[in-house]
């Protein structure tokens, strides 16, 4: 073989090298990408970034200008979202769920078997809603009502005023049904 021929073969050698070293890693980024999808072992699991049942927010605010909705339950559970807002100045999370089947029948009895299982001793009124308030001895606290066949879960990063409370659930008024194209 003469120099320039070995020179073209040698070329032509690296280039197919280039050639497989792209493929190899293409296929690998693609394994990676199908077997996140099908981790499960089945069907690619949906992301629902919206529930697809009833919520209510404040009625002076949007999902969008509280940031959107998020899945805080686990993905073969029964789904639970919530939103992020600030009330009096604390940031609290605001978690909803239908009203689970076992609570129907005595949906005032059985939010306070709950309470008490959370130690939210602090009753409020809000209207016609109930509010059962625990506080932590370091000051974050969990509220949890039921309010138009949802439960409802708040917690704060600080202790906040019983009237802020109860202002804010009567606010937690505007139906907002994800299910329903907005125009």
């Amino acid at each position: 073989m003469t120099e320039v021929s070995l020179n073209k073969f040698k070329k032509h050698q690296r280039a197919i090298a280039i050639i497989i070293i792209l493929a190899a890693s293409g296929m690998f980024s693609l394994a990676i990408f199908v077997g996140a999808q099908y981790s499960t072992g089945g069907e690619p699991e949906e992301t629902v970034v919206t529930p697809q049942y009833e919520t209510i927010l404040p009625v002076d605010k949007t999902i969008e200008k509280l940031g959107g909705w998020r899945r805080v339950s686990p993905p073969k559970s029964e789904p639970v979202f919530a939103f992020s807002d600030k009330l009096d100045g604390v940031h609290i999370d605001v978690s909803q769920q239908p009203l689970p089947d076992s609570f129907k029948s005595d949906p005032a009895g059985k939010i306070s078997d709950l309470a008490e299982s959370y130690a939210a001793n602090e009753k409020i009124t809000a209207g016609d809603t109930t509010i059962y308030v625990g506080t932590s001895t370091k000051g974050p606290q969990s509220a949890i009502l039921t309010k138009f066949d949802l439960l409802i879960l708040i917690k704060s990063k600080k202790k906040i005023d019983s009237n802020k409370w109860a202002e804010y659930v009567y606010k937690l008024n505007s139906i907002s049904d994800s299910r329903v194209p907005k125009f």
